[in-house]
This record gives C-alpha cells, sequence and structure tokens, in this order.
C-alpha cells in the first residue's frame, strides 16, 4: 500500500512540475540594442507630430518616418523567429507591428493625428517596448 502511494506521489509530482518547465530562447544583446534603437525612433516620430500644429500633421510629412520604423520592427520580427524556443518574443513583436501599420493606416486615412492620440501612442509604444526590453533582459545568456 505504502508502495503505491509512492508511486502516485511521484507521478503527481512529475506531472505538475512537467507543466511548469518551458524552455526559453537565450538572450541576444543584438537583439536589445535594436528594441533600444527602435524605441527612441517610435518616441522620436510622435514627439514630431506633436510639434507640429493639428492641422499641418499631413500623412506626407511623416510618411518616410512611418515606414522606416516598420521596417525596424520587421527587422526585430525576423531575428526573434530565427531563434529557438522563443515564441512569446515573436507574437510581442507582431502585436506592436500590427499597431504601427494600424497607426500608419489611421493616419494616412484621416490625414492627421490629434494631440490626444498622439500622447498616448507615444505612452502605448514606450510601456509596450519597455516590457519587451526586460522580456529579452530576464532569459538566460548563451552558455
Amino acid at each position: 500500500m505504502i508502495m503505491i502511494k509512492r508511486i502516485f506521489l511521484l507521478i503527481a509530482l512529475l506531472t505538475l512540475s512537467a507543466c511548469q518547465w518551458s524552455k526559453l530562447a537565450e538572450r541576444d544583446p543584438q537583439v536589445e540594442l535594436l528594441l533600444i534603437q527602435v524605441n527612441v525612433k517610435i518616441e522620436a516620430h510622435w514627439k514630431k507630430i506633436l510639434l507640429v500644429p493639428a492641422h499641418e500633421r499631413k500623412f506626407a510629412r511623416y510618411q518616410e518616418s512611418y515606414h522606416l520604423i516598420a521596417n525596424d520592427l520587421n527587422v526585430l520580427l525576423q531575428l526573434n523567429k530565427s531563434r529557438v524556443d522563443n515564441q512569446e518574443s515573436i507574437i510581442q513583436m507582431e502585436n506592436v507591428l500590427t499597431m504601427w501599420q494600424q497607426d500608419l493606416n489611421k493616419h494616412k486615412h484621416d490625414n492627421t493625428v490629434t494631440d490626444f492620440i498622439a500622447k498616448r501612442r507615444e505612452q502605448q509604444y514606450q510601456r509596450t517596448m519597455y516590457a519587451i526590453l526586460k522580456g529579452e533582459q530576464v532569459k538566460p545568456l548563451a552558455s
């Protein structure tokens, strides 16, 4: 009877602990640097928009900036896709890229951006990119 209890306990412990094991990609300093660079570019993009009166915030004026940042975000996405066990970072970068494309399309459609939207988006990107950077920094270093 004691042997059966031990076997069940062992099975339960193995089952519970196996659910908690998940591999993480190794920390990549290149990705960290690119995250910081893109974050700075995104912040500068929104600050430049806020420097101009709302009626002068035509999409054409910011089109190049939108596309350059989209390219940088795509580079980060591809770097994350090339790394093993990195699904969470891939999802996060896809979400940021989707958010950026939505902002680009909205600005293109409306041909302006309000102060409220520019300030809110700047804060959202800051929080999101900071969280992604912190997630990258807690990954284990390559051995």
